[in-house]
């Protein structure tokens, strides 16, 4: 039988969880919302490493010829910073409307989600 790796993840997370943590979260009435957007982050941050991969192999391509053209590399750099921002914005509001809900996420153990002056650099 194949499972929903969702669900065994999920199943996984709440074994972890102690029933006071347990008790937050159901009475938490976002927690669908919030974990609607943990998924959406992922995409972003799958999307955002497809495009720098992207960038990467435009940037070796283009370095390999007499001319590149100005608006290729415009346009992969464009690429790359748009994915980028998408990821950052979206984390950014996980965190948010998580800290909303007293549930400290402490995403990934970036920087600028323990600094937020440190985000200005990006």
């Amino acid at each position: 039988m194949v499972q929903n790796p969702d669900a065994v993840a999920e199943a996984r997370l709440w074994s972890l969880l102690d029933a006071k943590a347990v008790a937050i979260l159901e009475a938490t009435p976002e927690l669908d919302s919030i974990i609607e957007r943990l998924h959406q982050s992922h995409g972003y941050l799958a999307r955002a490493e497809a495009d720098l991969l992207h960038l990467r192999s435009s940037l070796r391509m283009l370095a390999t010829q007499k001319r590149a053209a100005q608006a290729d590399i415009d346009a992969a750099v464009e690429q790359a910073t748009t994915a980028v921002s998408r990821t950052v914005e979206n984390r950014v509001q996980l965190a948010l409307d998580a800290s909303r809900n007293g549930i400290n996420v402490r995403f990934f153990c970036v920087d600028h989600f323990e600094n937020p002056a440190s985000a200005d650099g990006l």
